[in-house]
């Protein structure tokens, strides 16, 4: 009895944070299952980084393979499986989004594009739906360190390239800007922001010192690459996301209301100002953005229904007098409401909202608010660039999404995975293959 009372007595002595965090440190802890979680997407974000970022089509049936046999793995070695309801609505969402991406091959004049940029989603769908049965909330802690991880082990690459051997201004359109192995220094960029944000949320929720140390030491790195790229989307998508994880977590550090409230205020509206006055330093802030934007709004007037179809953006720019070959609207959303429309624009922002409603909703679990501001900085500069068109950059994003949407999972939404749905869900993973070699082949 003295040892229950001893220890009862411990715990209400421990800080605030202690009581919040140790729950989330047990769990796992030693687990095989927490290490093949990490392992597993430490190895995909690596992995498809150093293959160009996944930029060219000739790797999207590898990945859609990879997949698929992830998927197949885990039904096999996972016991319990369940998924919560949003999971299922945003995986529902994603494949009929990517469904009509392919069927706008019907009315584009050139389906072979279009065929293309629904290959290019069938990856993301079946890496979605690999992520969803591979982590659970009590993976979640390794599931984003394996993420961080791989942008950490990136940003060294990238640094150690120009240190020892690469010739500083060999590309002759981005000059001495650091891009590898990625490619496009924009790219590099918002994958460092996305590093730095899950780096530094994983830091101040860590189990021990040792563990804080080492997200702390990897900082460093992570913004010097985002320095080195000069990416001022990458800049402006940071600042949202920490603002994002500042509000996500003050419902957990309920103390911090009235003790440091207006230090937090002040904070936020420093970093929102610096941002504002380091991008807005260039004669064009936005560049050439702007020009994209028109074009792709009166792309959409012409098509308003339907769209012109997948892939079609550099025929309208074309048309409207561009002097360079541009493939992108550079920015997501604008892009895909005047390719395919206001069902895809609705489908596609319906799934990519629904991990922000869990985040809000989850705002009480660090994890989520960790996941939740790294998604929020994708979803930010997939606004300002082509990162759908960079696979590397787009599955960080998703994967942190996907993750939101696992702390989010509660007893009474969560749905188990039944031996008949195992079987359904192989089934599906095979048909994502089967397309996927079935595109390669066509094309």
């Amino acid at each position: 009895m003295r040892v229950r009372a001893r220890k009862s007595s411990d715990s209400r002595e421990r800080p605030l944070r202690t009581v919040f965090y140790a729950p989330i440190c047990m769990r796992g802890r030693g687990s095989t299952g927490g290490t093949a979680t990490f392992f597993s997407v430490f190895a995909v974000v690596t992995v498809v980084a150093f293959a160009d970022g996944g930029y060219f089509r000739e790797t999207w049936v590898w990945l859609t393979l990879a997949f698929a046999c992830l998927i197949w793995i885990t039904l096999l070695m996972r016991d319990t499986i369940a998924l919560g309801r949003l999971e299922l609505v945003a995986l529902a969402a994603f494949g009929s989004f990517v469904g009509w991406v392919g069927l706008s091959a019907m009315w584009s004049p050139t389906p072979t594009e279009s065929v293309e940029e629904a290959e290019r989603a069938l990856v993301y769908v079946a890496g979605l739906l690999a992520a969803a049965l591979l982590v659970d909330r009590d993976r979640l802690r390794q599931y984003y360190s394996g993420i961080a991880a791989a942008t950490v082990v990136v940003a060294a690459y990238s640094v150690s390239d120009r240190l020892h051997g690469a010739t500083p201004g060999r590309d002759p359109t981005q000059g001495t800007l650091l891009i590898e192995p990625l490619g496009y220094a924009n790219a590099l960029g918002i994958a460092a922001t996305l590093g730095t944000l899950l780096s530094l949320g994983l830091a101040t929720t860590a189990c021990s010192w040792v563990e804080r140390v080492a997200w702390v030491a990897a900082l460093p790195v992570l913004t010097l690459v985002l320095i080195q790229t000069e990416s001022r989307g990458a800049l402006f998508a940071l600042a949202i996301g920490l603002c994002v994880l500042a509000i996500l977590s003050w419902k957990l550090h309920a103390h911090l209301r009235e003790v440091r409230r207006p230090l937090v205020v002040a904070a936020l509206a420093g970093i929102l100002a610096l941002t504002v006055v380091a991008v807005s330093r260039a004669d064009r802030p936005l560049g050439p953005r702007v020009d994209y934007w028109t074009v792709a709004l009166n792309q959409w007037k012409e098509n308003i229904w339907l769209g012109s179809g997948a892939g079609t953006f550099a025929l309208y720019w074309l048309r409207e007098g561009g002097t360079s070959v541009v493939l992108d609207a550079h920015s997501l959303y604008l892009e895909t409401l005047a390719e395919i429309g206001p069902i895809g624009f609705l489908l596609l922002i319906g799934a990519l909202g629904l991990p922000m409603f869990a985040a809000a909703r989850s705002r009480d679990r660090s994890l989520a608010a960790v996941g939740g501001a790294a998604y929020a900085a994708y979803l930010v500069h997939a606004g300002l660039d082509w990162d759908w068109e960079m696979p590397a950059v787009t599955l960080i994003g998703l994967l942190c999404g996907i993750g939101v949407l696992a702390a989010d999972r509660r007893g009474a939404t969560e749905i188990t995975i039944a031996p008949s749905a195992r079987r359904g869900l192989a089934l599906a993973a095979l048909v994502l293959a089967c397309l996927g070699v079935a595109a390669a082949v066509a094309h």
